[in-house]
């Protein structure tokens, strides 16, 4: 009898995990790590697992796609191909997965895979798809790294589970917003004052429908046709007594690299009371993704820059006019003499009571 051991190593299907797609072109630059893709807050992508069949059988397979529990929002799944020579019986084209809250998993209980021998390996794949939302919570910030896990079981054979992981990286805009005022000081009723916003952008993504929204105090009004962008970024202009900016987009690339100008005039109206401090305060926001394509999960991200410009104070002047005798003289009078002074008040234009007081020795 001849016995002549053969050792048979069995063919393992083998699989990818990719990021197939996003609703943002603008994050698919890897702004922390050249090796991992970038998401907004709020922005859905398409996770990929692409699984190539051995031919022959493969029986009870199930693939878990593991997602970061409480980051990343489940949105549907499918089997959106099968290769022409594969057959499953478990599941078929287009089939969702099924989805476990607790975990965050999606499984996809293949069942047995069947892929007829035809010396050709161009139908000998499976692809399943994950679409996520990445949430808006504490835990996701810039440069926050989230990982994806596909594991592929076979709970027949005992076979060792084939793993795979891929990472993503978290990007936010920041954008802030510097206000002056020409002049600053010493204004009054009529006069124009100049506002200059200058909107800079240092975050690792773009910001969206920015809106810059300028209400003015009560005393001041700002002129029509004023209000200039530069560059316009296709930004909107509404005034009227409001001040209202709203760009699109806004990143530092939109200009190569420069901030984004917005000038406007106001006037002082002539009933500011002498010596106000005029506050302007313009509060702005921008949002994580564009509000077309908006979820649950977009970030809202806002601020409020300020200057203050002081109203002009009247000024007063007091000079000694007259005495009761001839031989004394401004700053000399003589005991038992009287004395007249004038005193000059210089009034802005504007309104307020004004009360003089003069203290004597």
């Amino acid at each position: 009898e001849l016995n002549d051991p053969v050792t048979v190593t069995w063919s393992k299907p083998s699989q990818t995990l990719s990021l197939a797609s996003s609703s943002l072109a603008a994050t698919q630059t890897s702004q922390f790590n050249v090796n991992a893709p970038d998401m907004a807050i709020g922005e859905s992508g398409v996770f990929r697992v692409n699984l190539t069949i051995p031919e022959g059988q493969t029986s009870n397979m199930v693939v878990n796609i593991t997602l970061p529990v409480n980051l990343m929002l489940y949105t549907s799944s499918s089997i959106s191909y099968i290769g022409g020579s594969i057959t499953l019986s478990g599941m078929s084209l287009n089939q969702a997965g099924t989805y476990t809250t607790a975990t965050n998993v999606v499984s996809f209980h293949l069942g047995k895979v069947s892929n007829s021998p035809d010396a050709s390996t161009a139908d000998d794949s499976i692809t399943l798809d994950v679409t996520v939302v990445i949430a808006s919570v504490s835990g996701n910030s810039a440069g926050k790294q989230l990982s994806i896990k596909s594991t592929v079981d076979f709970l027949d054979d005992g076979g060792v589970p084939l793993s795979t992981s891929m990472l993503i990286d978290i990007v936010e805009p920041t954008i802030t917003v510097a206000n002056t005022a020409s002049p600053f000081s010493s204004v009054q009723g009529g006069d124009v004052i100049v506002y200059t916003l200058v909107v800079s952008s240092s975050g690792s993504a773009m910001g969206y429908n920015l809106s810059i929204v300028d209400s003015l105090s009560t005393n001041l009004r700002l002129l029509p046709g004023s209000v200039v962008l530069s560059p316009a970024l296709g930004g909107t202009v509404n005034t009227g007594s409001v001040m209202n900016v709203s760009v699109g987009s806004y990143d530092v690339s939109n200009n190569a690299g420069a901030p984004l100008t917005i000038k406007y005039n106001v006037t002082v109206v002539n009933t500011t009371d002498m010596g106000t401090d005029l506050q302007n305060r313009v509060p702005y926001s921008y949002l994580s993704v564009p509000n077309t394509i908006s979820t649950s999960a977009c970030k809202t991200y806002s601020g409020t820059t300020k200057v203050s410009v002081s109203a002009k104070q009247p000024t007063l002047a007091m000079l000694l006019s007259s005495t009761s005798s001839n031989t004394t003289g401004d700053p000399y009078i003589a005991i038992g003499e009287s004395a007249t002074y004038d005193i000059t008040a210089v009034l802005p234009t504007s309104t307020g009571r004004l009360i003089i007081t003069v203290k004597l020795p």
